[in-house]
């Protein structure tokens, strides 16, 4: 049996992009560890609130999102696009391919929507897959 990892609406897009960049290097680490498992074929169960991801957070506080203020607020309102993007829902059990797969279709839609206000941008900018669905 696969292993499982409980991933929020928007991080079954934005780690995709993933550099090897983040707050820490346990953060880091830990967002690599998903991937690596994920692109090993674990299963992802989709939820809301803090995941996998958020664990190694410097920012969750009581499974909340304190980045900014407002963060939560605004995390759970792109998790709920990202879900309604993809066409899955909080329940649902995905593979990484499958997610992977409707990326290019969405992407658009992702991009001019979210990641122009997105701290992390300029790393993403970075990944050759990002690059080539940001020029269309």
């Amino acid at each position: 049996m696969n292993k499982s990892i409980r991933l929020r609406g928007h991080h079954l897009i934005c780690p995709h992009f993933f550099r090897g960049e983040g707050y820490d290097h346990v953060f880091s680490d830990n967002l690599m560890e998903g991937i690596r498992l994920l692109e090993g074929g674990a299963i992802v169960e989709i939820i809301e609130g803090g995941d996998f991801i958020c664990g190694k957070c410097p920012k969750l506080e009581n499974n909340e999102c304190h980045y900014a203020e407002g963060s939560e607020r605004i995390i759970r309102q792109m998790d709920a696009k990202a879900i309604r993007l993809l066409g899955v829902r909080v329940g649902m059990n995905v593979t990484w391919e499958e997610l992977a797969a409707k990326i290019p279709s969405i992407f658009a839609t992702w991009y001019n929507e979210e990641c122009g206000h997105c701290d992390w941008i300029a790393v993403c900018k970075k990944h050759e897959m990002f690059v080539k669905f940001s020029r269309g």
